[in-house]
């Protein structure tokens, strides 16, 4: 059975009364102090003792006034968590979010309402909203309760996941570093492209700046401010009043959220994602999610850029998203980490270099290893996000890493693709490398996504299982596949951050790639003795983490050279 922590709700701490009601009560509380603690409450890091310790959250939100309550909360919990040995928490990023949306959707008039009875009101609010989110994750369990395909613990922890990994689970640090590079190399890239001139042209104007280096120059201190923050807690951006006072103001108020529609559905908080920054004065601005302020950074880059090309003459429009996508995320991207990853003496072919029919994205042999690169730009929608349905999960997983059915005409995604190429290999039919052997030669499969979307627990296991169904399949052909790896999923961030240490050789990727697939096959726990079910069930979730979350638990990252030398030019003293 998958362990979680599991979101403290209303009718666990007060069963006589109702949730909905404390629901419509968001208005009895004055929206500024809704907006503090709703942008309070977001500011903590995943892993902060506020989040995980609710005896420490509740010492601190309520006051002395309250303190017989706070301590009735308390052994509540405590009690409830000895019944179910659960880890229970109570503050988390999608009711927080949800919190600040709701109050930003509301015609708000209260004025004042006194410390004591805001404590105990914004509480019951809370625990109302989670209620509203345990409803969606029993969704989870329902449907994936009635898929039988798979072991039960890939479904649930997939399905726990998909919807919300990607706001609650995450280092900032290393978030940052990725987002600086990644937008830095998109538009160097965009830079060197005759077709999107225009495109530039009209995007830099709409900002106010003159080129690349001047816009990420105005954004980026907004996410410095995050990283360079001392202390957890609201960070608000006070523009300084000098010669750039105006044109700072221009440019923060395009990322500023308005008022939220309260009929429309802002499907997994795309507007909070577009617009991270709230407008508390003239000349000061609120940070709403850490996360989304750092990540508009590159991932906002494609919505801000797509805005503009939907506004040009169709003389001057261009396919943004296969440029973006493709050309540059599954090609140029992959192709500049390639050749920094790894060393000259490295027999490397690019996807363009090859003819073979079904070739991958990259190929890569050094001595008797093979790695071969499967390059992915795809997202899950966000409609598909918030079903809740592990059903459509599955099929979406399936349609874009493993096959796509068109009918009755099957198209090879990454999965398929790599097992069709080993098996070119082990045929000794691939011709473009004549220099190794089928019989004793190791092979790596890798899927290499482009973003943090589909980090969660239990996907590559999901994706071991297709492609151990797709080997059954050559060892009845008497292929010998005893050297052929099951595929690791890479997130194009993780190998940003230690491409570096490749190229030193300080990390070897055939060894890192044994030892996660190692730690992440069921057959590894079967053989090993557990002292207690605490450390069994430890272990077992221990075994579905993505490669990046492996990574950055075992192994010490570094801060790549790369970001020194073009990202930290660009940190100029912050002028808000």
């Amino acid at each position: 059975m998958l362990i979680k922590q599991e979101i403290l709700d209303f009718n666990k701490i007060f069963e006589t009364e109702n949730s909905e009601e404390y629901l419509k009560r968001i208005s009895d509380i004055p929206k500024e102090l809704l907006i503090d603690a709703s942008t309070f409450l977001l500011s903590f890091n995943p892993g902060s003792s506020f989040i995980k310790n609710h005896t420490e959250l509740l010492s601190k939100w309520f006051g002395k006034e309250n303190n017989q309550l706070a301590n009735e909360i308390n052994d509540k919990i405590n009690n409830y968590n000895k019944e179910g040995s659960k880890e229970v928490g109570i503050i988390n990023p999608r009711t927080s979010l949800t919190l600040f949306e709701k109050v930003l959707a509301s015609n708000n008039e209260a004025t004042e309402i006194n410390n004591s009875n805001f404590e105990i009101l914004l509480f019951k609010v809370y625990l109302a909203l989670n209620q509203q989110h345990n409803i969606n994750d029993n969704l989870v369990i329902k449907t994936a309760n009635k898929f039988e395909d798979y072991p039960k613990l890939f479904c649930l922890s997939i399905g726990y996941s998909l919807p919300i990994f990607d706001i609650t689970n995450f280092n900032i640090h290393t978030v940052f570093i990725s987002q600086v590079l990644k937008a830095i190399f998109l538009l160097e890239f965009l830079d060197n492209r005759k077709d999107t001139e225009k495109l530039l042209g009209v995007f830099y104007a709409k900002f106010e700046v003159n080129d690349y280096k001047e816009f990420l120059s105005k954004m980026l201190p907004i996410a410095f401010n995050v990283i360079s923050a001392k202390k957890e807690g609201n960070i608000d951006l006070k523009v300084n009043h000098d010669d750039n006072f105006d044109s700072n103001i221009t440019f923060l108020d395009k990322l500023t959220v308005n008022n939220v529609d309260a009929n429309e559905n802002d499907v997994d908080y795309l507007n909070l994602r577009a617009n991270p920054l709230y407008k508390i004065s003239d000349d000061t601005y609120r940070i709403i999610y850490p996360l989304f302020a750092i990540e508009k950074i590159f991932n906002g880059l494609y919505f801000l850029l797509k805005e503009v090309n939907d506004n040009l003459p169709q003389n001057d429009k261009v396919n943004l998203r296969q440029i973006i996508t493709y050309d540059f995320s599954e090609k140029h991207m992959l192709y500049q980490l390639i050749e920094r990853s790894f060393k000259k003496k490295y027999l490397k072919l690019s996807g363009e270099k090859m003819t073979t029919p079904g070739a991958p994205d990259y190929y890569i042999r050094n001595g008797n290893k093979i790695f071969l690169f499967e390059s992915k730009d795809i997202l899950i929608s966000a409609k598909t996000k918030e079903s809740y349905n592990f059903v459509k999960y599955e099929a979406a997983l399936r349609d874009k890493l493993y096959f796509h059915l068109d009918g009755k005409k099957e198209s090879p995604k990454a999965v398929k693709q790599l097992a069709n190429f080993a098996k070119s290999l082990l045929n000794n039919s691939f011709t473009e490398d004549k220099s190794y052997k089928p019989n004793s030669v190791k092979i790596y499969p890798i899927i290499l996504l482009h973003n943090r979307q589909l980090d969660i627990i239990g996907l590559n296991n999901l994706v071991n299982l297709w492609f151990k169904a797709e080997t059954e399949l050559m060892k009845k052909e008497s292929l010998k596949v005893q050297n052929l790896r099951t595929p690791t999923i890479i997130n194009i961030d993780t190998l940003l951050l230690i491409h570096e240490q490749l190229a030193s050789g300080e990390i070897k990727l055939e060894v890192i790639l044994d030892e996660y697939q190692n730690w992440i096959d069921e057959e590894r726990l079967k053989k090993k003795k557990f002292k207690d079910k605490k450390e069994l069930h430890d272990a077992i979730q221990g075994q579905l983490v993505s490669f990046n979350m492996y990574f950055l638990n075992k192994y010490r990252w570094k801060l790549p050279g790369l970001f020194r030398e073009k990202g930290i030019s660009l940190l100029k003293t912050p002028s808000a």
